[in-house]
């Protein structure tokens, strides 16, 4: 009855990572009367590059992408239910729309935030620097020290709290960081979504369409994460007497190599008594 047809969307399909294990027990900080820090170290498996705790009743989000630019990422959390901290991560290679503005993910125009002022994004601006602009579209942070050049594998980490808003670039295969925070736009970040979240561009608009490949994004509302090295991470938490007993897990977060990683056994946080 037909031909062959063309071939669909190419889709990666990555290893799970293994659940981090804890290497040594908590080494606890007083910061001051009542309010402490937790530093643990976890041994990790080849090829992460990130782990986060989490509250052990938390869920996270991580999805491997397929390449059509403007998908709807089903699912996707609402953040600011995450409040007051979160940490969203996504890594991509530009390839095209030099100097062009290019969407990165986001709930902007689509069949409930139809118009160009609505919607909260994440994009690359006609002069390639980081711009966010937030969910009542009139709020634009455009960062002019976070630049980004042509075919070179970025991760870009965005981290909310309740007082600022912070991004934070990794070029991969320089190993260099490009940091830049807000303190003015917090409480604006990230309302709870109204639209689908796309990510590289939008469902009623192709022209603001990402060029290149978007490997990974994760979601996780962070109580503290690090850089993995050497198959070692050490992270610490902060917490009070009001959080505990705090139960935290730590996970593996998705990249390049792998996909999330199921959690670490619970670590119990206690408050130290007067």
């Amino acid at each position: 009855d037909g031909r062959e047809s063309a071939a669909s969307a190419t889709q990666t399909l990555l290893k799970q990572f293994a659940a981090p294990v804890k290497a040594s027990e908590p080494v606890y900080t007083t910061v001051s009367a009542g309010s402490y820090t937790a530093s643990m170290t976890y041994t990790v498996a080849s090829g992460v590059t990130r782990v986060s705790a989490l509250k052990a009743s938390d869920t996270t989000y991580s999805v491997i992408p397929s390449s059509v630019m403007g998908q709807t990422l089903a699912n996707f959390p609402i953040q600011n239910a995450m409040y007051p901290r979160w940490e969203m991560s996504i890594a991509f290679r530009s390839t095209g729309k030099n100097n062009a503005f290019r969407a990165l993910i986001g709930d902007k125009r689509n069949q409930v935030n139809s118009g160009s002022n609505s919607g909260w994004s994440v994009n690359i601006s006609d002069t390639n620097t980081f711009m966010f602009i937030g969910s009542d579209g009139t709020v634009f942070w455009n960062a002019s020290t976070i630049t980004f050049a042509q075919n070179t594998d970025y991760v870009l980490t965005l981290t909310k709290t309740s007082a600022s808003l912070t991004v934070e670039v990794t070029n991969v295969t320089a190993n260099t960081t490009q940091t830049a925070t807000n303190t003015a736009i917090a409480s604006n970040s990230l309302s709870p979504v109204n639209g689908p979240v796309t990510l590289g561009g939008w469902i009623n608009n192709s022209t603001e369409n990402f060029v290149g490949t978007i490997s990974y994004v994760n979601v996780v509302p962070a109580l503290a994460s690090a850089t993995a090295s050497s198959g070692s991470a050490t992270l610490t938490v902060p917490f009070t007497d009001a959080d505990t007993p705090l139960n935290v897990k730590v996970v593996a977060l998705a990249n390049a190599d792998g996909r999330e990683s199921a959690a670490s056994a619970t670590q119990t946080l206690l408050k130290q008594f007067a």
